[in-house]
């Protein structure tokens, strides 16, 4: 019996009591969640029950994140919480504080994840992905150590090394169109440093290495997993320029074993008790 057929034999009543059920004893069973939702709440109209236990109990998951500091639970329902008291709005926070709270709180918790679950591609990924900041034009580069552990760790090298080499055409974009922007006060710095930036260490070699450990897998598996003419065509353009550039020969004639990217090692200390902002 499906989900959907379950919720079309609940009363109204029924699914208020098992919903209030949940809400008051069961909220942190998030599979128990994700199933009442999926039968209850999806095209309905209704609250996602998800949504009302982030708000509802947002100081009780504060609380219990002071004692179980890497629950991954816990920290999706505050993120969910502190999304939608974003929305809504706060008369202790302005618009602004309230971002900058939700990012500080989301790159705390994406660190969180990689102490708890230091081999996870994902997580590193996800830590790579908050350390970007405008007010920095080098901040583009910043995510590197991260996306290069979140290769080394994964479990499917081809997915990971294609999702790498995007990583890098975005790079190349993001720098490249600055460069086409009018000269406003807050775009200059940006063009000063994608005039200048070390593109063959930061792009072009790391991109080429990325490459050519692909290539080798896609020989190895027969041309399964991102190795279509389609997959690659739009690297392309940046291949080129990549094999173009003399500062990357060394990785000429260098085994797999010499190409393959090595881990990062990142300083996991923590101390969660100085890290979680206060949430109004």
């Amino acid at each position: 019996m499906t989900s959907r057929h379950v919720s079309h034999t609940r009363s109204e009543a029924d699914v208020a009591f098992i919903r209030n059920v949940i809400l008051q004893q069961a909220w942190l069973r998030t599979s128990l969640v994700t199933r009442f939702d999926s039968a209850f709440s999806a095209g309905s109209g209704n609250t996602r029950l998800a949504d009302e236990i982030a708000i509802v109990k947002f100081d009780e998951i504060k609380e219990r994140l002071k004692h179980d500091p890497f629950n991954t639970a816990l920290m999706g329902l505050a993120e969910t919480g502190l999304r939608l008291k974003s929305r809504t709005g706060s008369d202790r926070m302005t618009a602004d504080e309230f971002s900058r709270l939700r990012k500080a709180v989301n790159k705390d918790f994406a660190f969180r994840r990689i102490v708890a679950a230091p081999f996870s591609e994902d997580n590193w990924n996800s830590y790579g992905r908050q350390q970007f900041d405008f007010a920095h034009p080098e901040s583009v580069f910043w995510s590197d150590p991260y996306y290069q552990n979140g290769v080394v760790y994964s479990g499917d090298q081809n997915r990971a090394l294609f999702g790498y080499l995007g990583k890098k055409v975005h790079q190349l974009s993001m720098l490249e169109d600055v460069m086409n922007q009018a000269d406003h006060p807050e775009i200059l710095p940006w063009k000063q440093y994608a005039a200048s930036f070390d593109r063959s260490q930061l792009l072009n070699c790391p991109f080429l290495r990325a490459y050519r450990l692909l290539e080798a897998s896609c020989a190895q598996n027969q041309g399964r997993g991102y190795c279509s003419d389609e997959d690659l065509a739009p690297f392309a353009p940046q291949l080129e320029l990549a094999q173009a550039d003399k500062s990357c020969g060394y990785l000429e004639g260098q085994s797999l074993q010499e190409l393959a990217f090595k881990p990062v090692e990142i300083d996991l200390s923590y101390d969660p008790q100085e890290h979680w902002p206060g949430v109004e």
